[in-house]
């Protein structure tokens, strides 16, 4: 789900089985339900769409699969999203160097994968070359704020510590390299942001919310 440069074989396991376990809690699945439900409102349809760091391909089959293309560095995301989206492309790429020419994409969905991802600004401007100057990148990231960390303490630290057999910390200190702030900071000097909205209480104030969902333009 994220790049290679940070990502080992145990933490791709680690993931899919965070991912699995993540759409079978229905708390989460109704946060995740809002948050792509905003993802789609702010999404004007254009072919294609890439998203990247589609994971196991939930998202994904939420979109029209013959006009979309998934991107993940993970093998095994990849056989888990095929399994949900045969129709769908789907690609293996490191975050850093898309498979895509310059300027050549108009939608592009980032959905809570830009935590994952070091050195963030190398990709944000990897993300900006393949972007349409006019297209448009949606971004979704979970805001560390009071409930989105009770919800990491009591539902994913138990799952992590078991499959990596490290502390939480160790693990987080992989999966999770960049703070909510930072990305956002990040993404306004690298992009034009149109509009953020907060997950679940829409205004876009990290610590009342668990995801902030942003429209950015290619051009600043």
């Amino acid at each position: 789900m994220f790049s290679s440069i940070n990502q080992s074989e145990l933490h791709q396991k680690a993931m899919v089985e965070l991912n699995q376990y993540v759409y079978q809690n229905l708390p989460i699945r109704i946060i995740k339900y809002l948050g792509d439900r905003a993802v789609l409102n702010m999404l004007d349809y254009q072919s294609p769409v890439v998203d990247l760091g589609c994971g196991p391909g939930y998202f994904l089959t939420k979109l029209p699969s013959k006009r979309t293309i998934g991107i993940d560095w993970a093998t095994s995301m990849l056989l888990e999203a095929k399994k949900k989206n045969s129709e769908a492309s789907l690609l293996k790429a490191d975050s850093l160097n898309l498979p895509f020419r310059d300027n050549s994409i108009p939608a592009i969905t980032a959905l809570n994968i830009l935590e994952h991802i070091s050195p963030l600004r190398d990709y944000l401007k990897e993300i900006k070359r393949v972007l349409k100057p006019e297209g448009q990148l949606i971004v979704q990231i979970p805001t560390e704020g009071f409930l989105y960390r009770v919800g990491r303490q009591y539902l994913t630290r138990p799952i992590a510590e078991r499959i990596t057999g490290k502390s939480y910390s160790e693990f987080l200190e992989v999966e999770h390299v960049n703070t909510c702030r930072y990305i956002l900071e990040e993404l306004s000097k690298v992009f034009r942001l149109r509009k953020l909205i907060g997950i679940p209480f829409h205004l876009p104030v990290s610590e009342l919310n668990l995801l902030l969902v942003g429209k950015y333009k290619g051009e600043l």
